[in-house]
This record gives C-alpha cells, structure tokens and sequence, in this order.
C-alpha cells in the first residue's frame, strides 16, 4: 500500500513538472509595463493573448499581451495642451489608439485605455528580464 502510494505522488510530481515550461508569467509582463509605463500612468491588468521561444535554447521569449493602463492626471493635462502643436505629432499613437474611433472620449482626469503590447524577455542568473517592449501606444 505505501509502495502504491509512494508511486502515485512520484507519478503526480512527474506530470507536474513536466506541463510546466520556464517561461515569463502574465506577472512579470505587468511589472515590465509598470516600470515602462510608470511616468503616464498606472497599468491596471494585463491578459497574456500569446507566447513564443525565440529560439531553440529557449533563452528569449516573447509575450503579446493586451493591458489597461489609468493615465494620469499629469499626462492627460499634458495631452489636451499638445492638441494642435508639434509634440502632437509625437503623440498621435496615443491620440489614435485611445482617443478616436471606437474609443472615442474625452480626455478627462485619469483617463483609461486598452491596448497590446509585444514584450520580449531574455533567461538570466537571476531570471527572466524583459529586453525590449512593443506597444501600440508608442509606434
């Protein structure tokens, strides 16, 4: 019986570690948003849409992932005095992305937007670092 049992909770550790892969969690892709985000605003949730290995040693991953970020005050105040001049221009992603179309509202305090992003992280010592991030916020 406890030979039986011994088997059953090697056989569980087994199938445990083998469906989990090494790979960056949707938690280290929303503290890598945080931080790049981190002068604009607040990222409030980030849902992983996909996930690749770079390369074959599965030392670089990317993530594209789908997140809200709350603008703040500082940055939405910012933005109305932009309208119009030259920094705009440098804005228009921002503009286009959550300011127009479907998502068309008024820039008002601590506005919020849905976005994507591309986040590739690279396997260290000390764990996954993100490497660079792609959004839409920022093309």
């Amino acid at each position: 019986m406890v030979r039986h049992f011994a088997f059953l909770v090697l056989l569980s550790l087994l199938a445990l570690v083998a469906g989990c892969e090494n790979k960056p969690s949707e938690e280290l892709a929303l503290e890598a948003l945080r931080d790049a985000f981190s002068e604009v605003g607040k990222i409030e949730s980030v849902k992983k849409l996909n996930g690749w290995f770079e390369d074959e040693s599965k030392n670089k991953y990317t993530m594209e992932v789908e997140y809200v970020i709350k603008f703040n005050k500082e940055f939405i105040t910012e933005l109305n005095k932009a309208r119009g001049s030259i920094t705009a221009l440098l804005l228009m992603p921002i503009y286009n992305t959550c300011f127009s179309g479907e998502n068309k509202k008024l820039m008002k305090e601590e506005s919020k937007c849905k976005s994507q992003a591309k986040i590739t992280f690279r396997k260290t010592d000390k764990g996954w670092k993100m490497i660079s991030e792609e959004s839409e916020l920022w093309k």
